[in-house]
């Protein structure tokens, strides 16, 4: 797979692969040793991303992207989250915020974080490096 060099071009495809429920495509804009964090704890390797993927089940609506114009950004979402199972809407709109550091084009750290400015103070960035989201 060719992976896109620009950082906000992989971002966005991770949330259509998530959005998607596509594992095999998630796995491939992945680091074989990502690490996937959130309010729970933190784990590491392309099996606990699948593994979150697997049990998540929600979807991502994109809001605003900051970046530090290099391998960094943070991304505010609007999350639904569903019973795997079922399909139920179990939250719908929750306002999240998502860091993720990329490595060699892949990104190596997905954590979810409750509040947008957490997540930027964690990425070293600021309200004012918000840009455009890309094409």
């Amino acid at each position: 797979m060719a992976t896109p060099t620009n950082p906000l071009a992989v971002i966005q495809r991770w949330h259509a692969a998530v959005n998607a429920v596509d594992a095999a495509a998630l796995a491939e804009l992945a680091t074989e040793d990502i690490t996937v964090a959130g309010p729970r704890g933190a784990g590491h390797g392309r099996t606990v991303l699948l593994d979150w993927l697997r049990r998540a089940g929600l979807s991502y609506r994109p809001r605003r992207w900051f970046s530090d114009g290099h391998a960094g950004a943070v991304v505010e979402e609007l999350v639904t989250w569903r019973d795997p199972a079922t399909g139920e809407v179990l939250t719908e709109d929750a306002l999240v915020a998502s860091r993720y550091v990329l490595s060699d084009g892949r990104i190596s750290l997905y954590a979810r974080h409750d509040a947008l400015d957490e997540a930027l103070a964690r990425a070293g960035l600021d309200r004012s490096q918000q840009v455009e989201p890309p094409a």
